[in-house]
C-alpha cells in the first residue's frame, strides 16, 4: 500500500509534530484503503485504540464520498498513433441523483477507485496510491481550476495538433467523446500543474500532463479528460 514511502512522507501536512513521536503509529495508506475498498458512503468507521487519529484522518480525507456518489459508465482511449505519442484517455460517470456542488463532486471523483491511474499502461483503478504523475493524496478539489468550455477546447485542439495532423479516422471519434461532451458541459474544470512536490516516485518522467473534468448536469454526466504523451 505505502508504494516504497516513508511513514513521515505519508503524514506529511495531516499530522502534529508532537503526535509523531507516538511509538506505535500506523501507515496511514491502511486506513485509507480499507475505508475505500470496504466501506458504502454514510458507514460509521470505528476505531477502538485510535491512537494519534490515523483512522480518524483518514476517514476525513474520504468523507466527500459521502455526499456524492459517481456511477462509471463508459472508458474511451483514442491513442493518435501518427508519430506523436499523444492520447487522450477518458472516463465517463452518471452524476448522482441529487448533483452536489461542484467542490463535492471534484471530491467524489477524486475518491472513486477509477482514478487511481498512472497512465503508464495499467487499467484504471490499478494504481490506488497514484494518479498521472502525482500522488494521488495530494490531489484535492482545491487543486482544480474553473475554465471556459470554449477555451478548455481551443487548449485541447492545439495540443491534439501541435506537432502533426490529427489522423482523419480519429477526428469522429475526438469530437464525439471529448468536443461535444466540452460544448455541452456547463462547468469544466482544470487540474494545475502540481509542481515536483507532488510528484510520486517516477512522476517526473511525464512532462506534459493535461486534465479536465466536465461537468454536464443536463445530461447528467461528468467526464475526466486526460490529455498527455508517452
Amino acid at each position: 500500500f505505502a508504494a516504497g514511502r516513508s511513514a513521515d512522507d505519508l503524514r506529511h501536512g495531516r499530522y502534529t509534530r508532537e503526535s509523531m513521536t507516538h511509538p506505535g503509529k500506523m501507515l496511514p495508506t491502511i486506513p485509507r484503503y480499507a475505508i475505500r475498498t470496504y466501506t458504502d458512503p454514510r458507514d460509521l468507521v470505528l476505531d477502538p485504540m485510535a491512537g494519534i487519529g490515523t483512522t480518524l484522518c483518514s476517514g476525513a480525507d474520504e468523507a466527500p464520498t459521502a455526499t456524492a456518489r459517481l456511477m462509471h459508465l463508459a472508458h474511451a482511449f483514442i491513442n493518435f498513433a501518427n508519430g506523436t505519442f499523444q492520447w487522450v484517455d477518458l472516463q465517463h460517470f452518471r452524476l448522482p441523483e441529487t448533483a452536489d456542488d461542484d467542490g463535492a463532486l471534484l471530491a467524489a471523483l477524486i475518491a472513486h477507485e477509477r482514478f487511481g491511474d498512472n497512465y503508464a499502461g495499467g487499467d484504471p483503478g490499478g494504481d490506488p496510491e497514484r494518479h498521472g504523475p502525482y500522488w494521488r493524496e495530494r490531489i484535492r478539489p482545491a487543486c482544480y481550476d474553473p475554465i471556459g468550455a470554449d477555451a478548455a477546447q481551443r487548449h485541447l485542439r492545439a495540443w491534439a495538433e501541435q506537432h502533426a495532423p490529427l489522423p482523419e479516422h480519429l477526428r469522429p471519434d475526438l469530437e464525439q467523446e471529448a468536443y461535444q461532451r466540452l460544448s455541452a458541459a456547463d462547468r469544466v474544470y482544470k487540474l494545475r500543474d502540481l509542481g515536483p512536490a507532488a510528484f510520486h516516485d517516477w512522476g517526473g518522467v511525464r512532462t506534459k500532463f493535461h486534465e479536465l473534468v466536465l461537468i454536464d448536469r443536463v445530461n447528467h454526466t461528468l467526464s475526466l479528460l486526460v490529455a498527455a504523451d508517452d
